[in-house]
């Protein structure tokens, strides 16, 4: 299925998300062949009213705690904190979220913030953003990413690809 064309101010709305990865460009810990990959990540962005220039695509900030996430310990709690855009083959999904393990201790703040999009790009199931300050919570929240980290929720991790 061949994706469409966006309207204006669904347009404008994904266009904010240039700063989500333009952030994630300039972390310190960003590996070189991942920073080369940022103004091809903004190309496509760019062009996302141009259903010919579309493209799959990555990108995601990470926090692990892996030796909880593996089960190498006693603990619960979150073990994985992520903030993820996927542009797939005929939609565009968003993600921000915690994953925890069994029931947190009374000591986590699980006050996290969460956002789960899903945006068809086919004619049949397109809906329109009519908020152009959608993605401005998302943006805002992954800019703090520090917050999140503990003690042992601390592997910094960025994946992208094109």
């Amino acid at each position: 299925m061949k994706t469409i064309k966006i309207d204006n101010t669904t347009y404008r709305a994904f266009q904010k998300l240039k700063e989500f990865v333009e952030f994630i460009g300039n972390l310190d810990f960003i590996k070189q062949e991942e920073k080369d990959l940022i103004p091809y990540m903004l190309r496509i962005i760019e062009n996302l009213n141009d259903p010919d220039k579309y493209q799959i695509a990555n990108i995601t900030l990470d926090i692990m705690d892996y030796d909880l996430q593996s089960k190498h310990v006693q603990r619960s709690g979150v073990y994985w904190r992520t903030w993820g855009l996927y542009m797939e083959k005929d939609s565009i999904e968003l993600i921000a979220a915690s994953y925890i393990d069994d029931i947190p201790p009374h000591d986590i703040d699980m006050n996290y913030f969460y956002q789960e999009d899903s945006f068809s790009l086919t004619e049949k199931l397109y809906k329109p953003i009519t908020d152009i300050n959608y993605f401005d919570a998302f943006v805002k929240d992954a800019k703090k990413y520090k917050k999140y980290t503990t003690d042992y929720l601390k592997e910094l991790q960025i994946d992208i690809s094109v």
